[in-house]
């Protein structure tokens, strides 16, 4: 408690590009999110270390699902946050951000290590990984899963500039990309690889159909955060690149995914247009939270524009006081199912339309859409200043 005390102190002292009074709402959503929302915080190669609560019922039971998925979304806060820190001269704030990077690349290769001996099989770090190792359920890793830590890996990738975590980052992205092309045996095929997600035991765990139309994507942005052509065989040729096209992407994704609701394959689609293909990035990322907003609260898909300018320029069309209206609306003591609009849902930036949901939410989407927005309006008023 101590730690945590001296920590907190340092970032409230920290100062914000945006000002005081809105970083002390930051601080208190993200000891919130630790201190609530984290189960143990002590080693992250220990069982259990790590791993993010979506919601705590009014009961105060956690509620566990998509935890890789969360992984990721921190990733990106800490990855932001990082950089926010080196603009604002904080060297120890910095540092303690770098460590707490480190410990979610530590337990992700934690969920890697041992998904096998869920299975009855020897640990092996081999990119195939388990969503937590809390509870007795060890759901496998699925694609939206990668869909989210690829976003978080992106971010490390363009904001921080230590090196060992760079490198944890690139090592951890080609694994899981070779864990989406695993060697499966087929009747008139033997040991051939099939773009599919396999368990230890060989059973099919996502079909070769749900994940191939998204090969090139994926290979894509495993290729910008390594700085490596890492496109398997066939995934760079004509067809994946005319397959991967945001809107063929998102007709084919609705088709072969009917478990799924549209929205959340539009996500998923405009997640991996955003990483994949810098030149439609803005202009797909725009288009989806334009739509979004139709039916849903402002603030509904915001990170994806702005991630898409400052990883690639251009300009989104909404000004300062548009994104602090809605950050401003955030209650202070976190989103949660009686707070208003848009801070009822479980997490406004990638699922605005889970809004059944009772307790207290994680925060995650307000962390990340504050940072955004910090080095966006940071990076144009520099733009603005060289002109």
């Amino acid at each position: 408690m101590i730690k945590q005390a001296i920590i907190l102190l340092l970032l409230v002292t920290g100062g914000s590009i945006l000002g005081q009074s809105f970083s002390k709402k930051y601080i208190t959503y993200r000891s919130r999110f630790r201190e609530d929302f984290l189960t143990k915080i002590d080693n992250p190669r220990e069982k259990g270390n790590f791993i993010p609560i979506e919601n705590i019922t009014t009961i105060e039971q956690p509620i566990y699902a998509d935890e890789t998925w969360y992984l990721g979304f921190y990733l990106g806060v800490l990855a932001t946050e990082y950089k926010i820190r080196q603009l604002n001269n904080n060297k120890i704030e910095a540092k303690e951000t770098i460590n707490e990077i480190n410990n979610i690349l530590t337990t992700i290769d934690r969920l890697d290590s041992v998904a096998e001996t869920f299975w009855g099989k020897p640990p092996k770090l081999n990119g195939f990984f388990i969503r937590e190792d809390v509870t007795k359920i060890h759901n496998p890793m699925s694609q939206d899963q990668v869909w989210s830590l690829y976003y978080g890996f992106r971010l490390v990738k363009e904001f921080v500039d230590d090196t060992i975590i760079v490198q944890h980052t690139k090592e951890i992205t080609k694994r899981i990309l070779y864990a989406l092309y695993p060697i499966v045996k087929e009747k008139k095929y033997k040991n051939k690889r099939r773009w599919s997600i396999v368990s230890p035991d060989k059973k099919l765990v996502q079909k070769n159909v749900e994940i191939s139309v998204s090969k090139y994507a994926f290979a894509q942005i495993a290729s910008f955060i390594v700085d490596s052509n890492l496109f398997p065989k066939g995934s760079e040729n004509a067809w994946a690149r005319f397959l991967f096209s945001a809107s063929r992407a998102r007709l084919y994704h609705n088709l072969i995914m009917k478990k799924h609701t549209h929205l959340y394959n539009s996500y998923g689609v405009t997640n991996l247009t955003l990483l994949a293909i810098p030149k439609k990035a803005l202009k797909y990322s725009l288009k989806s939270e334009a739509k979004l907003t139709k039916y849903f609260p402002k603030g509904a898909f915001a990170h994806f524009p702005l991630t898409a300018s400052l990883l690639y320029g251009g300009k989104v069309p909404h000004n300062k006081e548009f994104y602090y209206k809605i950050l401003d609306s955030a209650p202070m003591e976190g989103p949660n199912f009686k707070a208003i609009s848009p801070w009822n849902t479980l997490s406004l930036i990638a699922c605005p339309w889970q809004d059944k949901s009772n307790g207290r939410f994680n925060g995650l989407d307000y962390l990340l859409l504050h940072n955004l927005v910090e080095l966006y309006f940071y990076k144009q008023s520099t733009l603005n200043q060289a002109h």
